[in-house]
């Protein structure tokens, strides 16, 4: 009977816990020459999403495997971040290679009325740009990685709802030993989101960021000041010209509190060449001077397989960017 009784309770709280799992593994290769080294990089990439749900309670679980044949300078272009970032366990490490495992995501969200508090790594996202956000303070990245990816920050957040589409929130993480936080109000107003935050990231700072739509364009922004440094701010716009076209651009002008001090401007397209066939072109102009591109083509192989292929130039960059041409491949399930 107890038997029973225990298949019947396994059977009950399976019908009120849902799960799942998802995934990718990432393979990329690349030569590049960076601060006058040139070498072939090779990386490859497994991770793992579990996620479960009672009630308001949400866990996520993310290990991730990742194995480079390169030199630590790739690392940020291969990955987005620094392994050292996220306390991995290095199973090798040498000057040229490197086999590591990492728990990326491991958090607990619960939401109960109004309020929604998570505890533990995970992402935090902060501002508006798409490309250069200088909100972005406690998951920043490198936006020219081939896996754009956002490591996960170990940390927490409260978030109070004042509405349906306004809240107020307070983030604090633990990064490179040095606490971040912050205090964020947001909310919608005429076709507008809004976001103004303040806080304390090696350095106390003020910022204001927006998105909305205008006469069918996007348009982006955000205003930020941190201490011992001059106003920075990015705008940006982007605008699906037809079903097979689409463009984007951002300016920024920083005054080095997170990238280097000068004057960007980022122009972008992509273009449909056939259903399962894009290709992509990505102009950089910086002020006073320097230039850089990439481009190349992305194929859809079937629904869960993407293939990239393409090159990056740098010439005269304040920015650290190298010069290479690179192959990925991508398998979602």
């Amino acid at each position: 009977m107890w038997k029973i009784r225990g298949i019947l309770s396994l059977l009950l709280f399976s019908s009120i816990i849902h799960s799942g799992v998802s995934g990718y593994l990432f393979l990329s290769a690349l030569d590049g020459k960076f601060l006058g080294k040139r070498e072939l990089a090779l990386f490859s990439s497994l991770r793992l999403n579990f996620h479960w749900e009672l009630g308001g309670a949400k866990i996520k679980l993310s290990p991730q495997f990742n194995a480079a044949a390169s030199s630590p300078l790739y690392s940020s272009f291969l990955i987005g971040g620094e392994p050292e970032e996220v306390h991995s366990l290095f199973l090798h490490k040498d000057d040229y290679s490197s086999v590591y495992l990492f728990l990326d995501r491991a958090s607990l969200s619960i939401e109960k009325g109004r309020f929604s508090i998570t505890l533990g790594r995970d992402r935090y996202p902060w501002g508006k740009a798409r490309i250069f956000s200088l909100l972005d303070i406690f998951n920043p990245y490198n936006p020219f990685s081939l896996s754009p990816q956002r490591l996960g920050a170990d940390g927490g957040r409260l978030r109070f709802y004042l509405s349906d589409f306004s809240w107020l929130e307070g983030i604090w993480i633990k990064r490179e030993g040095k606490g971040i936080y912050g205090a964020g109000l947001f909310f919608s107003w005429g076709g507008f989101d809004f976001q103004l935050s303040t806080g304390e990231a090696r350095g106390k700072f003020l910022g204001f960021a927006f998105e909305g739509d205008i006469a069918g364009v996007g348009v982006r922004g955000e205003i930020f000041k941190k201490q011992e440094f001059g106003l920075e701010y990015v705008l940006g716009a982007d605008w699906q010209i037809n079903p097979k076209t689409y463009i984007m651009g951002e300016y920024l002008k920083s005054q080095g509190s997170l990238y280097p001090p000068v004057k960007t401007l980022l122009l972008g397209i992509s273009r449909q060449i056939t259903p399962l066939l894009t290709a992509e072109l990505h102009l950089l102009g910086f002020s006073p001077s320097g230039r850089a591109f990439w481009g190349g083509l992305h194929y859809s192989a079937t629904e869960n397989l993407d293939i990239k292929i393409g090159v990056f130039y740098a010439s005269s960059s304040p920015w650290p960017l190298p010069q290479m041409n690179f192959l990925s491949w991508k398998l979602y399930f």
